[in-house]
């Protein structure tokens, strides 16, 4: 919005051949926003700072009589509650719903009783929903899929029991029919909209009422008290968004207002009147069209604009605001008219232009290329840094424009210990996967001396794995197989003496396994809560090793995570890992600070136990467990003034790690690891987010354990 005032005002003050010669250097420059300053001095005589306070100036000078104006006439109601985002809403008898999600809790229907909300239940993405006395609950949710596809379903809720009515259909908007027992959706399919009336009975199929023309486009609908049409806002090609009626007897569309301007969300009130939100004057308000008389009123007037009405019994109007502190939930109980809006009987015809530019010639089409789109435009820096090593290094992705093709290389360098660490992985669509890996660990062959001596041993894997085989469940649940090839090699061993390694099988081993597996993920992401904000994630993992070159038999995995939301910005994340493999497979290894190897489906070989150097503990069989408390401190979406570098977020967490691994016969003996992390998102050139993060952990065994500073720049490598 800014950036369309910025401009206009540039080309009013300073002519639209500087502004043209302006952008086209700035566009041309890789670096554009580093000179951003001197480039302003360059075209307009004046640095960006004075002409952005002169922009601002002009705004004010600008605006400020309207915004005067309108609030020496606001009509705003009273406020209800503070919404961050425009919620769907609805009447009921019991009281207000509201379809709340805050970007910081779970997503929940909330009911408003006059003094008090009360939950519901818990629903995640909901479009639209209406209630009914008797039936309850009429919904629809987005529900994503495994194969990348996004439905919009119908759902009932009623006596805290769900029935599922669509399967993979792309409804979003639905009413109840006056009697309960019907209901209507609407949908887009191909580009067409349509409307559907359902019956509840099982035998009985939906029925299409109604299917528009190409660019004839349905939104929002309502129906009438007495059930004998709908009105809805429709947008024909070529124009705003109008209030129509559709009457279900000849099953045609007729104009209710002829009034410019947009008009959106209608809802009935008791009488059968139409409430909506409208643009007549530049901002929009609640307006009320009398069935009867065929006039219309005007109930709000707001600087920010007034969305989404409803009529709920003991609050009146009910409506959405927007605020400069966000929306708001408002009403008013008695709403009187401002004013009345004419209604001309006919609308003007007015001569409409073509969107399209005919002087253009239209090029032939040609075949889709995917390498043409698949090559890198970025390549960022990365940083790791613990007792051991330090890691420097590039990291590079890329897709094509279809996003079938996905690409992530990273490369490293430790300029400690002088060894290479590569990461490349490939994704076709979420069916295939291939990666590379190289990477090594320290295993310290005196824990109980002053000084540590480490034996380092590089291991390489190489992975082939095909993902959701099968799904269920809303894909949630998911069957996979992957087929890994590992070789570990010890590459550096101190001179010292030590009774027996510990670290490794051989010297050189070499693995090839086949692996099956099944995950169950309901996981929820929250706009203002880092990492998960609620919910599980299993999984059960079976490998065999197919061919018997250093090991053979059976590994078998499972791990269990669960997300409690807590109030305001805070989870909790419990996890439950364990693991056992034959005596003639590979033994599984404990310590570290490698997270990302937990989340492996397949050759997940290493559990971090954070405070601990990485193989503190070799056996056939291990157990863990994790507990973290993670919050969101603060978020600051600020630049340093024009400088291409800000600040975003910043996270904390502090956790518990426990385990041990054993062979068979042996007693455990469990590994404790406490610490805390910060995360600070600084943001590069007004876009990538450039993650660091400071952490502590502490092994809080006497022998093994260790006092760990780690950093990470740019990667969660």
């Amino acid at each position: 919005m800014y950036g369309v005032y910025f401009i206009d005002y540039l080309v009013k003050n300073y002519g639209e051949e500087k502004l043209l010669a302006f952008l086209t250097h700035y566009s041309q420059n890789l670096t554009s926003y580093v000179f951003l300053n001197r480039q302003t001095e360059d075209y307009f005589d004046k640095d960006f700072y004075s002409l952005w306070a002169e922009f601002q100036a002009s705004l004010i000078t600008e605006f400020t009589p309207n915004i005067d104006a309108l609030k020496s006439n606001e009509v705003t109601g009273e406020l209800i509650g503070k919404t961050p985002f425009l919620l769907p809403v609805s009447a009921g008898k019991a009281g207000l719903l509201l379809g709340l999600a805050n970007g910081q809790d779970r997503h929940t229907i909330q009911q408003y009783t006059g003094d008090k909300w009360e939950e519901i239940t818990p629903v995640n993405r909901v479009n639209s929903f209406d209630n009914h006395a008797q039936q309850g609950l009429l919904l629809t949710r987005s529900i994503a899929y495994a194969d990348k596809h996004t439905f919009n379903d119908i759902f009932i809720f009623n006596d805290y029991q769900w029935r599922r009515v669509t399967e993979k259909q792309r409804f979003k908007y639905v009413r109840w029919m006056k009697d309960g027992q019907h209901f209507i959706g609407s949908r887009i399919v191909e580009g067409l909209s349509e409307l559907w009336l359902f019956d509840l009975k099982k035998d009985k199929e939906p029925i299409r009422l109604w299917q528009g023309q190409q660019n004839e486009i349905i939104g929002d609908f309502d129906i009438a008290p007495n059930g004998q049409y709908l009105v809805a806002s429709l947008k024909r090609p070529l124009q705003s968004w109008k209030i129509e009626r559709f009457n279900f007897e000849d099953k045609n569309w007729h104009k209710m207002t002829n009034h410019h301007g947009a008009e959106t969300t209608p809802s009935f009130t008791p009488s059968g009147d139409v409430l909506y939100s409208a643009d007549y004057d530049d901002v929009y308000n609640i307006y009320r069209f009398d069935t009867q008389k065929k006039t219309i009123s005007q109930l709000t007037n707001l600087v920010g604009g007034a969305f989404r009405p409803v009529w709920q019994q003991g609050l009146g109007l009910v409506f959405q605001s927007y605020e400069n502190s966000g929306y708001t939930l408002r009403h008013i109980k008695d709403p009187q008219v401002i004013k009345l809006v004419n209604n001309p009987q006919k609308r003007k015809n007015r001569k409409v232009r073509s969107p399209y530019d005919t002087t253009i010639e239209i090029s032939e089409p040609e075949p889709y290329s995917t390498w043409e789109t698949m090559q890198s435009h970025s390549m960022y820096p990365l940083l790791f840094a613990d007792e051991v090593r330090t890691l420097v290094g590039l990291n590079t992705y890329g897709a094509d424009a279809l996003g079938r093709h996905n690409y992530d290389i990273y490369a490293f360098w430790d300029v400690v210990n002088e060894q290479a660490s590569y990461v490349f992985q490939y994704q076709y669509d979420n069916r295939w996967t291939f990666a590379y890996t190289q990477d090594y660990n320290f295993d310290n062959l005196t824990p109980e001396a002053e000084t540590a001596n480490y034996e380092i041993s590089k291991s390489q894997v190489y992975l082939l794995q095909r993902n959701n085989i099968f799904n269920a469940w809303e894909d949630k649940l998911g069957f996979h197989s992957g087929v890994t090839y590992s070789l570990d090699d010890v590459i550096s061993t101190p001179n010292v003496i030590t009774p027996q390694p510990t670290s490794t099988e051989s010297v050189n081993t070499e693995e090839l396994t086949l692996g099956l597996a099944f995950t169950y993920d309901n996981r929820e992401y929250y706009l203002n809560v880092p990492g998960t904000g609620w919910g599980h994630y299993f999984d059960f993992t079976y490998e065999q090793n197919i061919v018997g070159i250093d090991f053979s038999g059976q590994k078998y995995q499972t791990q269990w995570h669960f997300t409690f939301d807590l109030p305001k910005r805070f989870t909790l994340m419990t996890r439950l890992a364990a693991g056992y493999s034959t005596d003639e497979a590979k033994r599984f290894s404990l310590g570290g600070n490698n997270l990302n190897e937990e989340m492996r489906l397949f050759d997940r070989n290493q559990q971090s136990i954070r405070g601990y150097d990485d193989l503190a503990q070799l056996g056939h069989i291990y157990a863990t467990q994790r507990i973290e408390l993670n919050a969101l401190l603060e978020r600051f979406e600020q630049n340093f003034g024009l400088f291409p570098l800000g600040m975003g977020d910043i996270a904390g967490k502090v956790f518990i790690d426990s385990g041990a691994a054993w062979d068979s016969g042996e007693t455990p003996q469990n590994l404790i690891g406490i610490g805390a992390q910060v995360q600070v998102e600084f943001k590069l050139g007004y876009n990538y987010t450039l993650p660091i993060t400071f952490g502590y952990a502490s092994g809080l065994d006497t022998v093994q354990g260790k006092d760990y500073l780690y950093m990470n720049f740019g990667s969660s490598y």
